[in-house]
């Protein structure tokens, strides 16, 4: 497996940054029972949408 060569700045990326807040808010569901209403579960799947369009966009801040 090879990594990307600016793997140093993956917690810069946006698309990382999306996925990990996504995967906080389905952690948070599965502990806090009260949020499970809060997000439909469509939200999830526009969410990795918005993840792999994320990854594809070109981040002018990342050298």
């Amino acid at each position: 497996m090879q990594l990307i060569d600016n793997v140093s700045q993956l917690f810069k990326m946006t698309s990382v940054q999306i996925a990990g807040v996504t995967g906080l808010l389905a952690l948070a569901e599965q502990f806090l029972p009260q949020l499970a209403g809060v997000l439909p579960p469509v939200a999830y799947a526009v969410l990795s949408a918005v993840v792999i369009i994320a990854r594809a966009v070109k981040q002018p801040s990342l050298k």
